[in-house]
């Protein structure tokens, strides 16, 4: 397993060398005895190694700003978030 693992560090290591150069195709497999198709091979699995995934996309959720509120028996209701200073929370409070 050891070799299958060394054997594709360095091929991604070639593939990366190829595709930063300004080498043909050709002329990079000779310069480094691979076959052509072999670098193609090997850099098509280059590129699938970072995109490998399920089809999703994972999005951040915005969570919902939680609110609070008070409802008094006569039918009056005031709703707010709850993040508000306490202080201004006990003024809206006394002034109903």
């Amino acid at each position: 397993m050891l070799k299958v693992v060394e054997k594709a560090e360095e091929m991604y290591r070639l593939v990366s060398d190829f595709e930063s150069g300004g080498y043909t195709r050709q002329s990079f497999a000779d310069l480094h005895g691979v076959s052509v198709s072999k670098l193609d091979y090997w850099r098509v699995r280059y590129r699938n190694q970072n995109t490998e995934h399920s089809g999703f996309v994972e999005i951040g959720r915005k969570s919902d700003p939680v609110s609070i509120e008070i409802v008094y028996p006569t039918g009056v209701s005031i709703r707010i978030n709850a993040d508000l200073d306490p202080a201004r929370l006990r003024q809206l409070v006394t002034l109903l």
